[in-house]
């Protein structure tokens, strides 16, 4: 029939492109842009509340491991990420992510 025929050329169409794709990581690794993909912006505090709960973890678990063995590229993204955040003036609840965030940016 007509439907299938379409069918089977659109599928062989999609699987021409895959490969070509899986051929192109091949020869090198795709360049991620830094943006959160659920909603298309970039990566920023309090834009998305995910986000801020996942780079807090990553924070506390690198601290805990020891902040000096965080690789170079991963602690400036936590940096950038963090990059307009002041600890606040009186202690809170949050004192070990912002003594972690501090120490971070002091190496």
């Amino acid at each position: 029939s007509e439907e299938e025929h379409y069918f089977v050329q659109s599928f062989d169409t999609i699987m021409h492109h895959y490969r070509a794709h899986l051929q192109q990581l091949n020869t090198k690794l795709p360049e991620l842009s830094d943006i959160n993909y659920d909603t298309g912006k970039p990566t920023t505090l309090c834009n998305y509340s995910l986000a801020d709960e996942t780079y807090t973890e990553l924070l506390l678990t690198w601290n805990k491991k020891g902040l000096q063995a965080m690789p170079a590229e991963l602690k400036a993204n936590v940096l950038q990420f963090y990059a307009d955040t002041k600890a606040p003036a009186v202690p809170t609840r949050c004192d070990e992510f912002w003594q972690a965030l501090q120490e971070l940016r002091a190496k």
